[in-house]
């Protein structure tokens, strides 16, 4: 097979790849609401993240978070203090969970 070189072929990997790999959320301002805040980082604000979105959630102490469903995977990291959360499967089972901060 050969493989011929074009003028228009990039010589320059900033040239091949110009959004940036990385993204700093303190630099989102976070929205405000009842019971806490949130940033939402995804591919509006941060370009080449195009299958990948984050919510930074931050609950105020005796505040709530919503039942909410995912209908695919979902990570959590738990940064500071403390929490808890309880998972529901797709049965009548639930499982309670202390998060320790960090």
């Amino acid at each position: 097979m050969e493989i011929s070189v074009s003028a228009d072929t990039p010589t320059d990997q900033q040239e091949i790849i110009s959004l940036p790999f990385a993204f700093l959320s303190s630099g989102i301002v976070p929205t405000k609401l009842g019971g806490g805040t949130v940033k939402i980082t995804d591919s509006r604000i941060f370009k080449i993240s195009t299958t990948v979105a984050v919510a930074e959630v931050t609950v105020e102490p005796g505040a709530l978070r919503k039942l909410h469903w995912h209908p695919s995977t979902m990570g959590q990291v738990d940064l500071e203090d403390q929490g808890r959360v309880t998972v529901f499967c797709r049965t009548e089972y639930g499982q309670y969970i202390q998060l320790p901060g960090g």
